[in-house]
């Protein structure tokens, strides 16, 4: 497994990603079934806010990577640059999420792991990562990270008990 940088010669296998969720019936990517989806545009868009640049208000710079092998898509991560207002208290430095049918067998710590190598490529010495209380398999993957509890929010978005880990790097 190692991680990519999405781009154009990608869209099969995002276009199979996208397709996965709605099968789950989860509502991630579903943007990708609206009628004015362009799939190049949103290749720049990811682009663009990886370089920080035509970001909308509150949002900060963020690396999106996806996690492949043999043109496939298994996870995405995002790396987030720095913290602000927007990811202070849910967010943190680390999103990921990994497609229903490859949940539950490893792939979850294989792109943390990842997503932490690359955290200190751009010389973040500590991060914060955040899931669900209710999230047994993220917390314990969080925790075979090094993560150590700082606390326990309610989100004010979803109203959910959020944990939130510092990983030293």
């Amino acid at each position: 497994m190692k991680l990519y940088l999405p781009n154009l010669s990608y869209e099969p296998a995002f276009r199979k990603m996208a397709m996965a969720y709605q099968e789950a019936e989860e509502d991630r990517y579903q943007f990708f079934f609206d009628e004015d989806f362009k799939y190049e545009k949103y290749i720049k868009t990811l682009d663009d806010h990886s370089k920080g640049i035509n970001l909308k208000d509150g949002r900060i710079q963020q690396t999106t990577y996806w996690m492949m092998a043999d043109d496939e898509i298994y996870g995405v991560c995002r790396l987030r640059h720095y913290l602000g207002e927007d990811n202070i208290l849910e967010g943190g430095h680390i999103g990921y999420d990994i497609v229903p049918s490859k949940r539950r067998k490893g792939y979850g710590t294989s792109i943390l792991s990842l997503a932490l190598e690359k955290a200190k490529e751009i010389k973040l010495t500590k991060v914060l990562v955040t899931c669900d209380e209710d999230n047994l398999a993220s917390n314990k993957i969080i925790k075979s990270k090094g993560g150590i509890l700082e606390n326990i929010i309610v989100s004010p978005d979803s109203g959910e008990n959020v944990c939130r880990y510092w990983i030293d790097l």
